[in-house]
């Protein structure tokens, strides 16, 4: 019941620590960091060189990029990346931080829906992809990667004094494991749209035909 009584209080960002005593200033920095490079610049160049299919890939899952950045807080135990992106909010800054990432993707997937749309002239062309974005690279991977990534980091500082916590050897290499999973989903959501969105539409079609 204790819980449950604590739960009633605790429903809302509101409670989450908002602590004055903690120089936030550094965390800012971290976000600004973030969308400059991640955000800005890399889109930037990505459109500029009509790189429009890897784009469509990329700004879906900013979130997934922020989530293995934040391992450990950031490199060399900075902390500037702290509250970037965490499924698991202990803050009101991270809290926000993580809305606006997930605002930024979403508006991404939006974009890639959008134009899936209009090339096939079909709104369930649209939809079928949506089936297997929102799930695969969405809603699903960020406590998965997290998760794999502190259990990977665990083993490797384990090995010798080179890879320890505070080494940047260590969050480089787990940093770069975080991302070929990240990847690995991205896969995963390619091959479920190509192998299953057309007959999808297909079922939506004759549905709609009822």
């Amino acid at each position: 019941m204790k819980e449950l009584d604590n739960l009633k209080e605790e429903r809302t960002i509101y409670v989450l620590n908002n602590n004055n005593n903690i120089n936030y200033r550094q965390y800012y920095i971290g976000l600004l960091i973030y969308i400059v490079l991640f955000v800005i610049i890399i889109p930037y160049i990505l459109i500029k060189n009509n790189l429009w299919l890897i784009l469509s890939a990329y700004f879906p899952n900013l979130d997934l990029i922020a989530s293995c950045l934040g391992y450990q807080g950031g490199p060399n135990n900075l902390d500037i990346w702290k509250f970037l992106y965490n499924p698991n909010n202990v803050s009101q800054l991270g809290y926000k931080s993580t809305m606006l990432i997930n605002y930024i993707s979403l508006i991404g997937i939006a974009f890639v829906i959008a134009s899936h749309t209009l090339k096939t002239k079909n709104i369930y062309g649209g939809i079928s992809i949506a089936i297997f974005i929102y799930p695969i690279t969405y809603l699903l991977p960020n406590n998965i990667v997290i998760y794999l990534m502190n259990n990977f980091g665990n083993k490797i500082n384990k090995i010798n004094k080179y890879f320890t916590y505070n080494k940047l050897l260590h969050y480089i290499i787990t940093v770069l494991y975080g991302l070929i999973i990240s990847i690995g989903f991205i896969v995963l959501e390619g091959l479920c749209i190509h192998y299953f969105s057309k007959p999808l539409v297909d079922i939506f079609n004759k549905i709609y035909k009822l």
